[in-house]
């Protein structure tokens, strides 16, 4: 079963594979507490009994979802990537109604990303956050490419690596300052930022606190 993206008003199915594929524009989904964004020539891979909602505007967008039958093993979402030959077959199969079974699925199962490397960006962005990260130092030192990374990290954590390592660091930040006998400066240095007052500005834009104000709420 097929149909246009916009008319598709609740996302995932009980018994099927929800595939979306986003042939113009641009598309966001929210799962649980992640928000994955799909992108023209890119397509969402959604398991059965999983549920999500759109999110923002979707009227600007085209493309076609696709319920495939419970055969294809995979548990959990995943944004794919596919090349020239994948985006033909995903287009065949969406647009034209020519689904190639075999093939669409072999082809599914090339793009999907390798299985633990999300848990290696969480455990090396948890032990290096007081260094300077970079998507490419984090490549090189995880042994993939800065594209691969970056893929993997839109794929298993909804956000881009710098985001992830920015939500991270303030994650830290808010636990560090129940302690009130770190110095700001301290928290800011050991956490990664380059300056106490870098620290501040990113801290505020996202609580809406500065460190300082932040650190009075804290009972």
């Amino acid at each position: 079963m097929a149909g246009d993206l916009s008319a598709l008003l609740s996302i995932g199915h009980a018994a099927f594979y929800t595939l979306l594929y986003v042939e113009k524009g641009r598309i966001r989904v929210r799962l649980f507490d992640a928000a994955y964004e799909i992108e023209a020539g890119e397509a969402f891979l959604i398991p059965p009994d999983t549920y999500g909602e759109r999110v923002g505007e979707w009227n600007l967008a085209s493309g076609k979802y696709l319920l495939l039958h419970d055969a294809f093993s995979a548990d959990e979402c995943k944004v794919l990537y596919p090349d020239e030959s994948g985006k033909r077959i995903l287009k065949t199969a969406c647009f034209d109604g020519a689904v190639d079974t075999e093939m669409l699925f072999r082809h599914l199962h090339a793009v999907l990303p390798k299985k633990g490397l999300a848990k290696r960006i969480r455990d090396y962005v948890k032990e290096n956050l007081h260094t300077k990260l970079s998507l490419q130092t984090a490549a090189e030192d995880l042994g993939v490419s800065p594209v691969r990374l970056s893929a993997a990290c839109k794929e298993a954590l909804g956000c881009s690596f710098a985001a992830y390592v920015s939500r991270k660091r303030l994650d830290g930040a808010k636990h560090l300052l129940q302690n009130k006998t770190l110095k700001i400066s301290d928290i800011a240095k050991k956490l990664g930022f380059s300056s106490k007052q870098y620290f501040s500005i990113c801290f505020k834009k996202e609580t809406g606190l500065s460190p300082s104000d932040y650190r009075k709420y804290i009972k």
